[in-house]
């Protein structure tokens, strides 16, 4: 919680005296990453910030997921490049 940073903003679109007198869409940035995230469709602030979060969680484990997949295909790329056919000696036991 210490990464991220709320900020209350008025929603825009249809909605008459509510959306322009009361702040309650919610903007979520996440400090290290710079992932920023909306949430407007509720009328409260607080089911506002409940989305925000969800959000943010969803990006933040869809980005992960894509960096495990990015290290994956550079190990099985590092295995295709294994040269065959030339072996290292190994010497193993006491030399005499």
């Amino acid at each position: 919680m210490n990464d991220l940073k709320f900020e209350a903003m008025r929603a825009t679109g249809p909605g008459g005296q509510n959306v322009n007198k009361v702040s309650t869409a919610v903007r979520l940035t996440h400090l290290p990453t710079g992932i920023a995230v909306t949430a407007r469709e509720e009328r409260s602030q607080h089911a506002n910030r409940k989305l925000a979060l969800a959000r943010l969680k969803q990006l933040l484990e869809a980005r992960t997921s894509s960096n495990q997949d990015e290290f994956q295909q550079i190990r099985w790329d590092q295995h295709n490049d294994l040269e065959r056919g030339n072996p290292v000696k190994m010497l193993r036991g006491p030399l005499a």
